[in-house]
């Protein structure tokens, strides 16, 4: 089956890919097909595919008995080049998935680790050179029919963190802005300790900091728009 989920982008804190890759034949139809019908339902906007978010189901039917590997969606466009081919260099692994090299780098060698895939000369503290063979390993076996090869890989794991930390932030910011406006509009005037102490009690939510208050220039803010002309606390 194939199933997808629409993420609005201001309230998901995802990074687009700065790079499109080439999706494989055996994906293209289906994804090329949905992109077509969103585009007919809801124009003027922009569909953006996750890679790293999305993922799949392979079936491996080298060896008895077969296994399903559920794989990112970055897994599948490696492995399936492999479909003709058991030997395959980085180089051609790199032009033929249009996957970022640095990137490409890690993915093959997470799949090492897994043994599915294999290459004698790939060291992993050093970057693959473009003529290293990478080969499937057709004597892969498992006593698990499941497989779950789709592990974030850690350059993921940390700019999505840093991502979501950082959209948290900007949230919070306004929701405090938020509060300090709903108060003055309240209070109309009010002492620089008494709003913050009054923020403090509103915001259930998180327990928003002093110094995170006054770094929403609360001060000019509320005077600006509650403070009389030429009147000031």
């Amino acid at each position: 089956g194939f199933s997808v989920m629409i993420l609005s982008d201001g309230s998901w804190p995802y990074q687009r890919p700065s790079v499109e890759i080439n999706i494989p034949a055996e994906l293209r139809s289906i994804h090329d097909r949905f992109s077509q019908f969103y585009d007919k339902q809801h124009s003027g906007r922009k569909l953006s595919w996750l890679y790293t978010q999305s993922k799949g189901e392979l079936e491996w039917l080298k060896k008895k008995p077969n296994h399903r590997f559920q794989c990112s969606t970055y897994q599948m466009t490696i492995l399936l080049q492999y479909k003709y081919r058991d030997t395959i260099t980085f180089n051609e692994l790199q032009t033929n998935t249009g996957i970022e090299r640095e990137r490409l780098d890690q993915l093959v060698k997470q799949l090492m680790k897994f043994n599915v895939l294999t290459c004698s000369a790939a060291n992993q503290d050093s970057p693959m050179g473009g003529d290293c063979e990478v080969c499937l390993n057709n004597d892969y076996s498992n006593r698990k029919i499941r497989v779950n090869l789709a592990v974030p890989l850690k350059n993921d794991i940390k700019a999505e963190s840093e991502q979501t930390h950082q959209s948290v932030k900007d949230d919070r910011m306004w929701v405090i802005q938020a509060c300090i406006v709903r108060i003055m509009k309240s209070r109309k005037q009010l002492k620089h300790s008494l709003l913050i102490a009054e923020v403090m009690k509103q915001l259930q939510n998180f327990q928003p900091s002093i110094p995170g208050i006054k770094k929403n220039n609360w001060h000019s803010h509320g005077e600006r728009l509650y403070c009389p002309s030429g009147r000031r606390e």
